[in-house]
């Protein structure tokens, strides 16, 4: 069975760009979307099978298999009740995205280190920047 590609449009677009590769993309659905519409699909489906078959063509990279960012639950979070308060878990995230020397012992406990560790990874994978208002 084929993989489904299940990045949207707009995540594709951004990635894309990010990348640098957004014209080179756009010129490759462009070519696609032709030869689409020569062979008789209708312009709703030529636009559709062009996105795909440029999403298919422009994959978002693979994980790398080792992450400079480890994650390490301390011992002593065995004990902490699984009712984490949630707000000050998402200020202490929120303030940490950017601190290099955070330890998973300073975070308030595993959920606000496991949303840090999985924002970290995902910027990795994106642009790679955080942007604050």
């Amino acid at each position: 069975m084929e993989e489904q590609v299940t990045e949207s449009k707009i995540a594709a677009t951004k990635r894309l760009t990010a990348e640098g590769s957004w014209d080179e993309a756009c010129s490759f659905r462009d070519e696609v979307r032709q030869k689409l519409r020569a062979e008789g699909q209708t312009r709703a489906q030529a636009r559709e099978g062009a996105w795909e078959a440029m999403l298919e063509a422009f994959p978002p990279p693979e994980p790398d298999s080792e992450s400079d960012i480890s994650f390490v639950v301390p011992p002593e979070w065995d004990s902490r009740s699984s009712s984490e308060d949630y707000v000050p878990a998402i200020l202490w995230t929120l303030n940490n995205l950017d601190n290099e020397e955070v330890q998973p012992a300073g975070a308030p406990g595993p959920g606000a280190w496991s949303m840090l560790w999985l924002i970290r990874i995902n910027l990795q994978h994106s642009s790679g920047s955080i942007s604050r208002a």
